[in-house]
């Protein structure tokens, strides 16, 4: 028998309302909290990666010399 422990409220990483999440990883409450959230992700995430890039950029440059 698999007991199944109720997930705790939560608190959208969008818009701060109360929320039962349906998933243990859900961080939004609506779909489009969750659309939301993941645009600012992707542009985190690009904007990391472009870090990134000038770091190996700037590296490079040093080991030429």
């Amino acid at each position: 028998m698999i007991i199944v422990k109720p997930l705790k409220d939560k608190k959208c990483k969008v818009c701060s309302v109360l929320f039962t999440p349906l998933r243990p990883l859900q961080a939004c409450c609506t779909w489009g909290c969750a659309n939301i959230y993941a645009k600012e992700l992707n542009e985190l995430k690009s904007l990391i990666l472009a870090q990134i890039e000038r770091w190996r950029h700037a590296l490079h440059m040093q080991v030429e010399r």
